[in-house]
């Protein structure tokens, strides 16, 4: 098996293959992979697939459904849908594949035990947290798959949710005055980009277009 260097610079390269690469972003990447296995783990869902089969062969083994596959904590987040509830649930979908319906569960049960190693908001026992994991799938499985709504059934949730969303206007704001800057008037915007946006938005509505900062990570 590849070591972990020739794993990401084989992927690395394949990705080049498929779109062009900026590549100071790709070094804060490498920074941040460096920084703590949880944000390794988040980065490296690559290696993650090589890796499974060997270590996990049984679970590897088991029933193939169409899974998340890079899925951990941070992957989980809240969302109106078209009714205004708020949703709760996966909102990171770009690694989706066929496979055990382990690697799911599995990967999710280690993502919060390496996050329980850098924060004291995870209480409970690496047990404790697969067992509430097992049991929720399976909860979900026999709800067959229906959103969850953050209200009323679920309203311990939604008030977690809301005491942990940042105001938005304010951190709207900040993240795009530190991570944007303003796209020239004189800089062409790419072609059909203007037509397809400015129908969306009321008519006399003044209106910015910004680019994320060269080198700057949007989600860091």
């Amino acid at each position: 098996m590849k070591n972990i260097t020739e794993s990401t610079a084989s992927f690395e390269a394949w990705l080049r293959s498929q779109i062009e690469l900026y590549e100071p972003d790709l070094q804060v990447k490498h920074r941040k992979m460096a920084e703590d296995p949880f944000e390794f783990m988040r980065a490296t869902f690559y290696r993650w697939a090589e890796v499974w089969p060997e270590r996990c062969k049984a679970l590897a083994n088991t029933h193939h459904v169409v899974g998340v596959g890079d899925l951990h904590i941070e992957n989980f987040g809240t969302w109106r849908d078209r009714e205004s509830r708020m949703i709760w649930g996966v909102n990171d979908f770009d690694e989706v594949n066929e496979c055990a319906f382990t690697v799911d569960l599995v990967r999710l049960a280690v993502s919060v035990e390496l996050a329980a190693q850098e924060t004291q908001l995870v209480d409970l026992t690496f047990d404790e947290t697969s067992a509430a994991i097992l049991t929720g799938y399976r909860e979900g499985l026999a709800s067959g798959g229906q959103p969850f709504v953050l209200e009323r059934r679920n309203a311990w949730l939604l008030r977690l949710a809301r005491a942990a969303l940042k105001e938005p206007q304010v951190f709207w704001k900040r993240w795009l005055e530190e991570k944007t800057e303003l796209i020239p008037s004189d800089h062409e915007l790419p072609a059909g980009l203007q037509e397809v946006l400015l129908p969306q938005f009321p008519h006399g509505v003044t209106l910015q277009f910004r680019q994320i900062r060269k080198g700057v990570d949007p989600k860091g």
